[in-house]
């Protein structure tokens, strides 16, 4: 088993670290929290499921299923955090794009033919233009705080490290699955570094919520 290989395996079950705790914990995570959960369990179902199919049309399929579910649920969290109605309506407007690009992408490619990583693209792009929405709603609401202690500033901070990461290395995916072994080897590491690293972040946010049952408003 060569490093990639190593690193491969532990981004995928370091999922179970904020699943136990989200399910250990649950009785006392706000819905910000249970949302959160409710990504990484489907996530690690799917991730599950690819050491016991070997269909890679089923595979291909449920990856790609992923990335509107994921996308929605994020929406949903991101936009309960906004109070700006113009930002707001941004978010919906970002909606609106990506559902309009989903749809030429699943027309044109399919969802069983192989994995989209345009979509990919698309989704952490606008993930990114969330964070800069909140981070916007932070800065110019006086009465609105942000600190460690907060469940969501993890989720955040997973979602900004992950997104930023995960987009380079999707707009390069030709060259890292045609030169895996080689000099491109070194991005598809950095991709499943950060893949890690947000399931550990989420892990802290559901524990900062365990801390923390009343949730914060915004």
């Amino acid at each position: 088993m060569d490093w990639l290989t190593t690193q491969g395996n532990i981004s995928i079950w370091v999922m179970v670290l904020p699943v136990v705790l989200g399910c250990f914990f649950f009785n006392k995570l706000d819905f910000d929290s249970k949302l959160i959960l409710g990504v990484v369990l489907i996530g690690f179902c799917i991730q599950l499921l690819h050491y016991v199919l070997h269909q890679k049309v089923v595979l291909n399929w449920l990856y790609n299923i992923y990335t509107p579910i994921e996308f929605v649920a994020l929406w949903y969290l991101f936009k309960k955090k906004l109070l700006s109605l113009q930002r707001r309506n941004f978010m919906d407007i970002s909606l609106l794009v990506f559902a309009v690009i989903s749809i030429g992408l699943v027309l044109t490619f399919g969802l069983n033919q192989r994995y989209l990583y345009e979509w990919a693209i698309v989704k952490n792009i606008v993930l990114i233009y969330w964070v800069a929405l909140c981070l916007f709603e932070f800065y110019f609401t006086s009465y609105l705080k942000i600190n460690i202690q907060q469940p969501f500033y993890w989720y955040l901070s997973g979602i900004i490290c992950y997104a930023s990461c995960t987009l380079v290395f999707y707009l390069m995916w030709y060259l890292v699955r045609k030169y895996a072994t080689q000099d491109f080897s070194g991005l598809a590491l950095c991709h499943l570094v950060f893949n890690t690293i947000l399931y550990l972040l989420f892990a802290v946010g559901l524990f900062k919520n365990y801390q923390h049952p009343t949730p914060f408003r915004f």
